[in-house]
């Protein structure tokens, strides 16, 4: 103890060992319940920060009542990568798509990975999602890549993206054709790290070349539609408007 002979303020310090230790503060768990209730909401791509909000909700519990946001996280994120697939481990990514990748003696209905950019091995290389190396991996078969065998003026050739699709929330490119009896038939998927220009570009390019592989001979499209989007247009352009009347269709309805 240290008195200020001015102020007469004093301050008590401690030397040594407590004679009672204090215990630290026990960490929340999870209790089965709500481990439960975390792997139901992880299944639909909940964040954790979300999924502790609504266990609040559900169990009627505070936030400070709750387990730490950490302990959630370690829970949920072990879920998603031993049960939902869900890593980042790019060597178990690669293995897969080269596993699939296509050459050539597939059946007609046999699913298989393409893409732009390839390897010595002529495998696909699979980036890291960077700007430097995105990711673009595309999926489909013979038999849907061959739906675009149609007479140029009878069919157009649709592009849409839609998200959430996975868990890192890539956006995945859906490309089809609809025909003249109004039914939409999928050509493609492609997963992209970004929906720019340059990607939307070499994903086009590498179902352009897939067609030229199996079917001989270069697609002709005249008619293209996708999303308001400038990248889409700007690469349907740059890819298909070689031909004599492409044109972009901004509207079209089926009924």
């Amino acid at each position: 103890m240290v008195t200020c002979l001015k102020t007469d303020e004093i301050s008590i310090y401690t030397v040594g060992e407590h004679t009672s230790e204090a215990p630290s503060p026990k960490t929340k768990k999870l209790t089965g319940s709500q481990k439960a209730f975390c792997r139901d909401l992880a299944e639909h791509h909940l964040r954790p920060m979300r999924i502790r909000s609504a266990m609040s909700r559900r169990f009627g519990t505070s936030l400070q009542d709750l387990p730490a946001l950490s302990t959630v996280q370690n829970f949920v994120n072990y879920h998603a990568r031993a049960h939902l697939g869900n890593n980042d481990r790019g060597d178990d990514v690669r293995e897969w798509v080269h596993a699939h990748a296509y050459t050539g003696e597939e059946g007609m209905t046999q699913p298989f990975t393409f893409g732009w950019d390839l390897d010595c091995e002529g495998k696909p290389i699979v980036g890291n999602g960077s700007d430097e190396r995105p990711f673009i991996v595309g999926l489909t078969s013979k038999a849907l890549v061959m739906r675009m065998m149609l007479p140029p003026g009878r069919f157009i050739l649709h592009v849409d993206a839609t998200y959430k699709l996975n868990y890192r929330e890539y956006p995945v490119l859906v490309v089809g054709v609809s025909d003249r009896s109004r039914g939409f038939h999928l050509v493609a998927l492609f997963i992209i790290s970004q929906e720019t220009q340059h990607i939307l570009i070499r994903a086009l390019m590498s179902l352009k070349r897939l067609y030229l592989w199996i079917c001989g001979r270069e697609p002709q499209v005249l008619f293209t539609m996708g999303d308001a989007n400038k990248a889409q247009l700007n690469a349907l352009q740059a890819v298909f408007g070689v031909f004599d009347g492409f044109k972009t269709l901004m509207c079209f309805f089926m009924s």
